[in-house]
């Protein structure tokens, strides 16, 4: 308890104190959350299948491969989109 408490006002004084607090967690969220949700998933699935040895089938391997590279690219573009959002925060 003492220590969710510490946590969430360790995150709100961030908040409050640093600038540009918005921009950056947009940066952030934009690469980790693309990586969390779409790819490792994926890649994980893949890995432990692989370990298991069950054979993954070329339509799944391709689905996969289709998640993973559209996730990367929607995930780049938010990356530079919130790169440049933060650029110019700072410039001002």
């Amino acid at each position: 308890m003492l220590e969710r408490t510490f946590f969430v006002a360790a995150t709100a004084f961030v908040a409050v104190y640093v600038p540009f607090f918005g921009d950056l967690m947009t940066f952030v969220g934009a690469g980790c959350l693309t990586l969390i949700v779409f790819v490792f998933p994926v890649l994980f699935n893949f890995k432990l299948r692989t370990a298991k040895g069950i054979k993954i089938r070329n339509f799944e391997k391709l689905a996969g491969v289709a998640v993973v590279i559209l996730a990367v690219a929607a995930g780049g573009i938010g990356v530079y989109q919130s790169t440049g959002d933060l650029i110019n925060a700072i410039k001002r």
